[in-house]
């Protein structure tokens, strides 16, 4: 009887261990685009990689008018920058993939209709 307590236990307490990856959360880059430049919300999905931020999907000359717009960017993985370990590799590509979509669509909304 005590071994069965001892597993219940040692499954409860690895359910509680931190999960930063929540995958619901990157389902849909291009309607997350949309909603956020209707409401206003001008900014692109950064990456933490090697303790420098990227933006997947911008080539040098729209990095850099981003800089210079001062638009904001909004890290995707900003628990990186706190916590050394690494994310499996599904998950690093579903991040890289979200932030990708989600800035294509955004840079096409903005020159599109402008800066709201």
């Amino acid at each position: 009887m005590r071994f069965g307590w001892l597993l219940i236990l040692v499954f409860s307490l690895s359910s509680w261990s931190i999960d930063y990856f929540n995958p619901g959360r990157y389902q849909a880059p291009v309607l997350d685009a949309k909603d956020a430049y209707k409401s206003g919300r001008i900014q692109f999905a950064g990456v933490l990689k090697d303790q420098k931020v990227r933006l997947p999907g911008l080539n040098a000359s729209e990095r850099t008018w981003v800089k210079n717009e001062r638009i904001k960017v909004r890290l995707m993985n900003e628990w990186a920058a706190y916590d050394p370990t690494p994310l499996p590799i599904d998950q690093a590509i579903t991040i890289e993939r979200y932030a990708t979509r989600y800035n294509k669509s955004m840079l096409t909304l903005i020159r599109t209709h402008g800066i709201p």
